[in-house]
């Protein structure tokens, strides 16, 4: 059974990604309209900021954690047996820690309230192995 979780951004977060993109896209007519094709290559650098964001992670019945953007995956999924700890930063914000290939890596989760208790309990549900430390 497949579960989707949005990230959760601020209003401050909204408006800084609606100022960016409307700056990108007034600065990439400037930029066709006084015929300096060359800078376009910077506007299309900092769109990235906008494309790869993530809008959604999923749980997959795969047992997999899915990170997706505006166009799909960008990231590598993490198998919820890679994950060795969770640890609650704030209500919304946690990392997790996770072994790949003997390698450490971590991702910063930032779920709604009730999406991150609801998330929390799932991947202890499919792995009881992993570390949990919430906020008190």
């Amino acid at each position: 059974m497949e579960k989707r979780y949005k990230v959760y951004k601020t209003k401050i977060e909204h408006i800084l990604y609606v100022v960016i993109s409307l700056l990108i896209i007034g600065s990439a007519i400037w930029m066709i309209l006084s015929k300096e094709y060359y800078l376009l290559l910077s506007v299309f650098a900092a769109s990235g900021i906008v494309l790869f964001s993530p809008r959604e992670y999923r749980l997959t019945k795969n047992e997999m954690l899915d990170v997706l953007c505006l166009f799909g995956k960008a990231f590598k999924p993490i198998s919820v047996t890679q994950i060795i700890r969770v640890t609650q930063k704030s209500k919304n914000e946690a990392i997790l820690v996770y072994n790949r290939d003997g390698l450490r890596g971590d991702r910063i989760l930032c779920l709604s309230e009730t999406d991150m208790k609801v998330f929390l309990d799932e991947l202890k549900k499919r792995n009881p192995a992993i570390e949990i430390h919430l906020l008190t």
